[in-house]
């Protein structure tokens, strides 16, 4: 089973999510997962989410979270295994067991002489009605570690050097952090970050993130992408890191690189940066963690150049305590992503920045000054024109509808450009506009019913015509025209044929 989803199902007895009775997929013999996530599944007893009963499995960055187990029996909440198992790069984490006997596991249990390997895996924050096995039991089984595992507790036999006993692994929740099934995320300062062994590990992680996004491979299911650069003001080295996706390009700039117009209200202490998040799902929003060198003042903003314009997004910057650690969150195709696309990458340069003279020492730059920034006029947006390519057109071709936003005000700006057709919408767009600038919008449309169609984009309005076949409209209109003709004909024979027999 490859990059497969198995969630939210019930087995009244054994294996809520994989085994070989009603509630999922059975395994009685070999199985292999890559890349699967068992999540939400449930059982009476022996497996919540995984029961291998005398059979082989190997599991290869599969993440099985928030299974359970209900039954006050013997039992794994999230594996029972009585067979041979081999977990290579895997999350267990958030599964459960109600039972009170001494001989059930919250994470995973291992019983009748049977093996079940460990290798770069997680297994954490499990629960179990015995807490001295919230993580793993083996009752007459083994758990044998290959290295470089992590368990929250000490419950699940990893005994090699490089293990991690009584270790928090820092995840985040199971979302959709890219790639095709969900994850949990190592959030920042996690001990999991570079912790596994190269040797044998999968070349990407469950998301398709490639391995080791550093020198050496993270524990569990997901790397964390991060890189680092030094400033282009000499202030130090600054590290980003995505929860989502991958970070690509990262290059430090001088304000004087871009091609947006000085700001000679703000400073940039630590310069600004250019970076890619890609392998992001269109349409979804990307965290972006910034570690500076050096501490930013409360109240710092966040400035993009897109297109020529500077865009204030310091709305997109997470709450700012006056450390050196920034949290930027990002929505593809939002504010703050240059191309206002869905399509998976984000990217432009900008950076933190402070009232011009605000920052401290050799940082605040060349410009830095006690004189206040002048009053700046706010956003005041408008539509300039309407342009629908072509106007007339035959079924299935698309039309292009295009307009112009204008910022006449001093400082950036949103603005969402809402497309009507026939009164109903159609499309919509969020663009983010400078100040003094402008920002092209483009809609392709097509349509397959012939007829006259209207257009509004927020008050501006025009229409393009869908031809049929033989470049006919198709229009209620001409319809009764052709019917009211058609009776006047017949009307017509019925008085010659009358004529002719008086």
């Amino acid at each position: 089973m490859y990059r497969c989803t198995v969630s939210g199902n019930t087995a009244t007895d054994r294996g809520g999510g994989i085994f070989n009775t009603p509630g999922g997929i059975g395994d009685s013999g070999k199985m292999w997962l890559y890349d699967c996530t068992i999540s939400g599944n449930s059982a009476a007893e022996f497996g919540g989410g995984i029961r291998n009963d005398n059979g082989q499995m190997w599991l290869t960055n599969c993440t099985i979270s928030g299974n359970q187990m209900t039954n006050d029996e013997s039992g794994g909440g999230g594996i029972w295994n009585k067979g041979i198992m081999d977990l290579l790069n895997c999350t267990i984490a958030y599964n459960s067991t109600g039972s009170s006997s001494s001989s059930a596991g919250g994470g995973f249990m291992s019983i009748e002489n049977d093996t079940t390997y460990f290798k770069n895996t997680i297994v954490a924050n499990n629960t179990a009605g015995n807490s001295d096995y919230n993580n793993g039991y083996m009752e007459f089984g083994l758990s044998t570690s290959q290295g470089n595992n992590l368990d929250s507790e000490n419950s699940c036999g990893f005994n090699q050097p490089t293990d991690l006993i009584n270790t928090d692994p820092l995840l985040g929740p199971l979302q959709d952090n890219g790639g095709p099934t969900f994850t949990h995320a190592l959030l920042h300062g996690s001990p999991a970050i570079d912790a596994g062994n190269n040797t044998g590990a999968p070349a990407t992680d469950q998301r398709g993130v490639p391995r080791p996004q550093g020198t050496t491979c993270d524990i569990g299911t997901y790397e964390l992408t991060q890189d680092s650069v030094t400033t282009a003001t000499g202030t130090g080295t600054a590290s980003f890191s995505t929860l989502n996706g991958y970070i690509t390009g990262l290059t430090a700039l001088t304000e004087s690189a871009l091609t947006c117009p000085p700001r000679e209200d703000l400073d940039f202490p630590n310069g600004l940066f250019s970076f890619t998040v890609n392998g992001i799902t269109p349409g979804s929003t990307a965290t972006i963690v910034i570690i500076l060198p050096s501490d930013a003042p409360i109240g710092t903003q966040y400035w993009k150049c897109i297109n020529g314009q500077w865009v204030d997004c310091t709305s997109l910057l997470g709450s700012n305590d006056g450390d050196s650690v920034l949290t930027l969150t990002i929505t593809d195709g939002g504010l703050g992503d240059r191309d206002g696309l869905q399509n998976g990458e984000i990217s432009d340069p900008g950076g933190p920045a402070v009232a011009a003279g605000a920052a401290a020492g050799p940082s605040a730059g060349p410009r830095a000054s006690s004189t206040p920034p002048r009053p700046l006029n706010p956003a005041q947006m408008s539509l300039q024109y309407l342009s629908i390519t072509p106007q007339q057109t035959s079924a299935g071709q698309p039309v292009t509808i295009t307009t112009n936003v204008v910022n006449t005000g001093d400082e950036a700006g949103n603005y969402n450009v809402a497309l009507k057709i026939n009164g109903q919408l159609e499309q919509s767009r969020m663009v983010s506009v400078g100040p003094q600038g402008t920002q092209p919008v483009k809609f392709t449309v097509t349509k397959a019913q012939p007829g006259t169609y209207n257009v509004d984009i927020l008050g501006k309005s025009g229409s393009f015509t869908i031809l049929g076949a033989g470049g006919t409209t198709g229009s209620k209109t001409g319809g009764l025209i052709a019917l009211a003709l058609i009776g006047v004909l017949i009307i017509a024979t019925l008085v010659v044929l009358v004529i002719r027999r008086t």
